[in-house]
């Protein structure tokens, strides 16, 4: 597995902290960033979503006053867990394409502190 790191400005969603791999072995392309308020930098994401197979998003900053649509790209599942109040700077998202199959299992979540 190889991982390429961008740097960018702050005010688009590949800072520093994002990261392209390719898993040669399965030929699936990866995106990992942390996007510091995902809402306003969807028309990027949705961009660079075209040709990757799983997209991952910390520090999404999403509420549940933000609709699944705000969110979604088209082409791709979504999961998300929204920040709680106890983390303001917190949230996750991602996105598995179509191509994959996704098998679900419900777990209660637990904040430890």
């Amino acid at each position: 597995m190889r991982a390429r790191t961008r740097n960018h400005k702050a005010d688009n969603l590949t800072q520093s902290h994002t990261s392209i791999m390719k898993c040669k072995q399965h030929s699936l392309k990866c995106l990992y960033t942390n996007a510091n308020s995902l809402i306003n930098k969807m028309d990027e994401l949705r961009y660079r979503a075209k040709e990757m197979d799983i997209i991952a998003v910390t520090e999404t900053w999403a509420t549940a006053e933000i609709k699944d649509g705000e969110l979604d790209i088209e082409g791709y599942i979504m999961y998300r867990s929204d920040r709680q109040p106890a983390f303001p700077l917190s949230g996750v998202t991602a996105y598995l394409t179509h191509k994959i199959l996704v098998k679900t299992h419900k777990k209660e979540r637990q904040c430890v502190k």
